[in-house]
C-alpha cells in the first residue's frame, strides 16, 4: 500500500509530502476586491474588479472595463475577463473617472491597484 498526500488548498495528490508542502506553501488564491481599479498594460482602458471566482491557488476573476479607445465602456452590462498581471491605473485617463464614477453611484467602495495592494482611491490620489 502506497501512501500519497494531497494538497490541502488545490486537492492535488502527490507522492512525497515535500511536493505536497510545496504546493501548499503557494498559499491560497488573493481575492481582490469588487470596485478595485487597475491596469492590464492598455494605455486607454480602465479596469474595475466586478466578480471574484477563486479555485485553490488561482482567482478567475471577472471586471467591467471603461475605454478610451472607441469600444466602448462595459461597466454594469458584461464582464471582460480578469488579468493575471495588473498594474496601477492612469488617473488622468477620461475612462478612470468614469469609472470611479459608476462606482460610486452604485455604492461600489473605490480602491486602487497600487502594484502591491489594495488601497482606498483618497489615499491612493493623495500618494
Amino acid at each position: 500500500m502506497k501512501t500519497l498526500y494531497q494538497c490541502e488548498i488545490c486537492g492535488m495528490v502527490y507522492k512525497n509530502r515535500k511536493d505536497a508542502e510545496k504546493c501548499e506553501a503557494r498559499g491560497r488564491a488573493k481575492v481582490y476586491p469588487v470596485g478595485m481599479l487597475y491596469s492590464a498594460g492598455y494605455k486607454d482602458i480602465v479596469f474595475a474588479v466586478a466578480k471574484n471566482y477563486p479555485e485553490g491557488h488561482s482567482n478567475f476573476f471577472a471586471a467591467w472595463a471603461a475605454r478610451d479607445n472607441g469600444y466602448g465602456d462595459n461597466y454594469g452590462t458584461e464582464y471582460c475577463e480578469g488579468g493575471s498581471v495588473l498594474y496601477p491605473p492612469d488617473p488622468k485617463l477620461p475612462a478612470f473617472q468614469r469609472m470611479v464614477n459608476y462606482l460610486t453611484r452604485h455604492g461600489i467602495p473605490v480602491t486602487v491597484w497600487d502594484g502591491e495592494k489594495p488601497v482606498p482611491l483618497e489615499d491612493w490620489l493623495g500618494r
